[in-house]
């Protein structure tokens, strides 16, 4: 996990947005005209970044409401199953967070199952610069 990452949370702890700190407080005040009890939280408070990196990767999807497995870390790339996932707020938000949590841009993604709406499932897979 990057340094100097916050969370934008709802007031039961599940995360809204991540962002760096530099950026945090404009942010905050951004959210809280749309959710007037988000908080803002260091993202180490919420993920402990002495777990293993894929343990980290699911307590993010965890946090954010998205489902999906992490598997196969190898210390330079990940895999992540998102079950069928809404292309935004699932598929897409699961690639801002990486990037901006992790500092991983996404090499692939291959679609899974689908059935013509715009729920899917996918495997992205994510290649790290830094960890």
């Amino acid at each position: 996990m990057k340094e100097n990452i916050k969370f934008i949370t709802y007031d039961d702890g599940n995360l809204i947005s991540a962002v760096t700190a530099p950026e945090a407080d404009k942010a905050l005040a951004t959210m809280k005209r749309f959710v007037p009890d988000a908080k803002l939280i260091d993202a180490a408070t919420a993920i402990d970044p002495k777990l293993p990196v894929d343990a980290q990767i699911e307590k993010l999807f965890t946090l954010s409401r998205i489902s999906a497995e992490p598997y196969g870390y190898d210390g330079k790339t990940v895999s992540v199953e998102i079950m069928w996932g809404d292309w935004k707020h699932d598929h897409l938000c699961a690639d801002d967070l990486m990037s901006v949590v992790f500092g991983a841009t996404k090499v692939s993604e291959d679609v899974t199952e689908e059935d013509g709406s715009d729920a899917y499932s996918a495997v992205h897979t994510y290649e790290f610069k830094e960890v």
